[in-house]
């Protein structure tokens, strides 16, 4: 068991989150510029949470946003993934169980917290719990009645939702794990500018989805 990883790692590649400007993406991730003026390049320092904000600037709200908002990234990231590669698009259990098999490999290959965490990635638990954050439907045929809780949770989360239920869910190994692979591919601010919802309040989501990242572990 490898030891305990904090979310702290982001300082490695926190560049590759917030940047201050737009990034051209390399092969060499090593040559993006560290996150030093990082959260002040993109929020002022009088950005303040006001009490007073508006509904859609609750807790609730922007949690429920954030978690929408990673699951279509990884999505979109599935389905890149299947099209640069020719596979068949087909969402039938057998072919998405073998796309997902294959994205997953692919998405802990390219990955370099996860070599650092092969004891989770290699369980097949972590391959389920991609699955159902990026089709929850198919997953839904294919999981076994025990492990349909997984679906359940992430249904919980967004239509009953409380922030026991999200900081419980997004702080399981597995998820903290799939957050951070993500953000190595995809940059905060290229996410926030795919979901209006972010977009619009993007100073705001900034610092709380740095927030979210920072308070996660591996462990």
């Amino acid at each position: 068991m490898s030891p305990t990883l904090k979310i702290d790692t982001f300082r490695n590649f926190k560049s590759v989150c917030f940047p201050s400007d737009p990034i051209k993406k390399t092969k060499r991730v090593e040559e993006k510029p560290r996150l030093a003026a990082s959260i002040s390049a993109i929020v002022p320092k009088s950005t303040k949470l006001c009490k007073n904000r508006p509904l859609s600037l609750r807790t609730d709200v922007m949690n429920k946003n954030f978690f929408r908002a990673f699951r279509r990234e990884l999505k979109a990231e599935f389905n890149a993934f299947i099209v640069e590669n020719n596979y068949s698009k087909g969402v039938g259990k057998r072919t998405f169980r073998g796309n997902l098999n294959k994205f997953a490999a692919h998405f802990i290959e390219s990955s370099r917290v996860a070599k650092s965490h092969s004891e989770l990635t290699s369980e097949p638990d972590f391959i389920e719990t991609l699955g159902v954050l990026i089709n929850s439907v198919t997953m839904k045929k294919i999981l076994t009645e025990k492990a349909q809780s997984r679906i359940a949770a992430v249904n919980d989360l967004l239509n009953l939702y409380s922030h026991k239920k999200f900081e419980e869910y997004t702080n399981l190994p597995a998820i903290s794990l799939i957050m951070m692979m993500l953000f190595e591919k995809v940059q905060v601010w290229e996410m926030m500018s795919h979901h209006p919802a972010l977009e619009t309040n993007k100073e705001v989501y900034a610092e709380h989805i740095q927030k979210i990242i920072d308070s996660r572990s591996v462990s």
